[in-house]
């Protein structure tokens, strides 16, 4: 585990899979930061043999919250990026939230 300023450790959890995450604080410590990435947007697709669009980035989002603010266990829902385009002359789709 990571260690930060005079040793104290640091408990990182990470979700990239679509839908409901379960986050679970920490045994010790007093502040969680929290960063989100948006799913991106898919490109468009374009007539045959023409080049489509690429797909948008998605948000970045962050924010610090006091551990004792937050329940034992708390909900880290993550969206899909967009999808991808199989029909021609068709716009590309928003990713989620």
């Amino acid at each position: 585990m990571p260690t930060i300023g005079s040793g104290g450790a640091v408990d990182v959890q990470t979700f990239n899979v679509a839908g409901a995450n379960t986050w679970t604080k920490p045994a010790s410590g007093t502040l969680a930061l929290v960063e989100c990435w948006g799913g991106g947007g898919s490109g468009a697709r374009a007539q045959t043999g023409d080049d489509g669009s690429g797909g948008g980035g998605g948000a970045y989002k962050w924010g610090i919250f006091l551990l004792s603010a937050l329940g034992a266990t708390e909900t880290a829902t993550v969206g899909a990026g967009g999808a991808a385009r199989t029909v021609n002359k068709t716009d590309g789709e928003a990713g989620g939230n």
